[in-house]
């Protein structure tokens, strides 16, 4: 069994039941769509004699149409139960979390990445000398981490939640 993420398979969670070990498989914390139908293809191949069931919500469900051929395709038996409520439940439960802005910077097209003014002289990257950065404007939308920051502060600091790699730490 697995579920994928959003609030309908998160309450389906809080009533299912296992007798065997490593019997459920979820996104947990990771917000990763559309994670559960690939995920018990993977267990079914894996243990063919155990029963795979996904938990799908149908946001989720829209991203699995390649897998959907790989199952018939390879023959691999897999049910998946697909909750329609016709709308991406989690973003729509959460709108504080996601907002939209407008952002810009030099960006490297020989490191593909915007540069902070440390990483720049003379209007170059230092890593490419011989490019001019680019200023690049774009709108995107954003997850308010912000709102998290002290747990998350926290957690990183017990060393529960680790994030990787090292120089990515300081973006927290």
């Amino acid at each position: 069994m697995s579920t994928d993420i959003g609030n309908i398979c998160q309450i389906a969670n809080s009533y299912l039941k296992f007798e065997k070990p490593r019997s459920m498989f979820g996104a947990m914390m990771f917000g990763n769509c559309g994670y559960a139908f690939p995920t018990m293809i993977g267990c079914k191949v894996g243990a063919p004699e155990r029963t795979a069931i996904a938990y799908v919500g149908d946001g989720a469900w829209c991203m699995s149409f390649g897998e959907i051929l790989t199952c018939v395709r390879e023959k691999v038996p897999v049910t998946a139960v697909v909750f329609t409520n016709q709308q991406w439940g989690a973003e729509k439960k959460n709108p504080d979390d996601f907002y939209e802005k407008s952002y810009g910077g030099n960006y490297c097209v020989g490191c593909e990445s915007f540069k902070a003014d440390a990483e720049i002289t003379d209007g170059k990257c230092i890593l490419h000398p011989t490019r001019t950065l680019e200023w690049v404007e774009e709108r995107n939308w954003f997850f308010r981490l912000s709102r998290f920051g002290e747990e998350l502060g926290t957690l990183v600091r017990t060393g529960t939640l680790r994030i990787e790699p090292e120089a990515r730490r300081n973006e927290v």
